[in-house]
């Protein structure tokens, strides 16, 4: 019963389809991508099913779902279909899944004190991805997994916001929270996010001063894009960004991990069913509004992988450029690699050193490169730029870029 591996193929055989050549999905893989599928999908449960007839390793599927961080879609999935894994398999999925749904619970009630507090503090404040993302795309907070909260703020208003933070009990985490005044300060100025804990309530936050990683990107996206609010609790909204817009920072976000984690996928094909926006409008939304190739990268993963209705003009426009196709493969690897890399606890080189410049193909053209080139050169990386002067940056990041590779650095559990 729990040996035999499926060999049906991706879908698509075109010359020009990124997948192309990779191996055929296993039984296991094929049943999580099943569950990832949007629970208001019709063809959701009959393709769990399906998945389900195949002989499952259980401790596979356990692995699977634990590195992609979807444990909730997974238990939910397989109780929707009926379908009941061996009894310790069964356990042990059902506890994940519990302690992702109390964290994420954990995580909206924090997220509107905190929009409260910034509130009263008279400072804006986004929340992004986490439970309002949750609440917007799987309509509960049964299925979603999140182990922060990631808090958007505007640049001027950084030591307002720190301080803000530090008297609700959270403290600067960056570097094992041993940085001086004078160079957290830096650090906050001059990075696009930094880390934050909360050890009391054991809640991580990232506070974010803009959300793209270099120029040119989603460059109107921010505190001025038009927003929606949340409601956990009644009468206290938290606001996100609007749909066009969240779906775009998804598209960018996820292509810039790599897509390694199947959850950011599932959030967002949940997030194009709930929205009354048809496919095509988004995509074109989200290129005008600089998302480059991320956007057809992103659609092209949820029809291939999720099944998401796209259509095929979309795909095969995506097709056709290199740079999209270099994307989705470098994500069809780093996805379909997950049962592996649950193992390890460091990345591989060619792992590293392939998420450090996947971004310079998320827009055509050498201009777009040469300024993210500039911005990666003079952007502080380490510890170690901080005690530098900033003429001095480009020197040391072009010696820091390769010994970091080579460090092959540790993952985050």
């Amino acid at each position: 019963m729990l040996e035999s591996r499926s060999t049906a193929p991706l879908q698509r055989a075109s010359s020009l389809d990124p997948a192309r050549g990779l191996r055929a999905l296993s039984a296991e893989e094929q049943l999580v991508l099943a569950c990832c599928r949007p629970v208001a999908r019709p063809n959701r449960l009959p393709a769990i099913q399906a998945a389900a007839r195949a002989t499952i390793d259980a401790e596979v599927l356990l692995r699977l779902a634990t590195t992609h961080r979807i444990e909730g879609l997974v238990e939910l999935g397989l109780r929707d279909a009926g379908v009941v894994l061996p009894p310790a398999a069964q356990m042990t999925l059902t506890k994940r899944a519990d302690r992702r749904r109390k964290q994420l619970m954990a995580l909206a009630g924090e997220e509107t004190r905190l929009a409260s507090a910034f509130a009263a503090a008279g400072l804006d404040c986004l929340f992004l991805k986490g439970a309002t993302l949750a609440l917007r795309a799987h309509g509960s907070l049964a299925c979603k997994s999140s182990k922060d909260i990631d808090l958007l703020i505007n640049p001027g208003a950084i030591d307002a916001a720190a301080q803000l933070l530090r008297s609700h009990g959270y403290r600067l985490a960056q570097f094992g929270g041993t940085l001086d005044d004078r160079a957290a300060k830096r650090w906050l100025a001059a990075t696009k996010e930094t880390s934050w804990i909360n050890d009391a309530r054991q809640i991580e936050l990232e506070l974010h001063i803009t959300l793209a990683d270099g120029p040119n990107l989603m460059p109107d996206i921010g505190l001025r894009a038009p927003r929606q609010p949340i409601e956990f609790v009644p009468g206290k909204p938290v606001e996100t960004l609007a749909d066009a817009e969240l779906f775009t920072y998804l598209c960018v976000h996820g292509t810039g991990h790599g897509w390694e984690r199947l959850k950011w996928l599932a959030d967002l094909a949940a997030l194009i069913e709930a929205v009354p926006i048809p496919i095509e409008q988004l995509h074109h939304r989200a290129i005008a509004m600089g998302a480059g190739h991320c956007s057809g990268v992103a659609l092209y993963l949820a029809a291939t992988l999720l099944g998401t209705k796209v259509p095929p003009a979309v795909i095969n426009a995506v097709c056709r450029e290199p740079s999209a196709r270099r994307l989705i493969r470098m994500a069809l690897v780093l996805i379909r690699a997950g049962a592996v890399r649950h193992e390890e606890k460091r990345r591989p080189i060619n792992t590293t050193g392939a998420l450090l410049f996947a971004k310079y193909w998320f827009l055509p053209g050498n201009r777009y490169r040469t300024a993210m080139l500039w911005h990666d050169l003079t952007y502080p990386h380490s510890r170690g730029h901080l005690a530098l002067p900033k003429w001095a940056l480009p020197a040391y990041t072009l010696a820091w870029v390769p010994a970091r590779i080579l460090s092959r650095p540790w993952r985050r559990p």
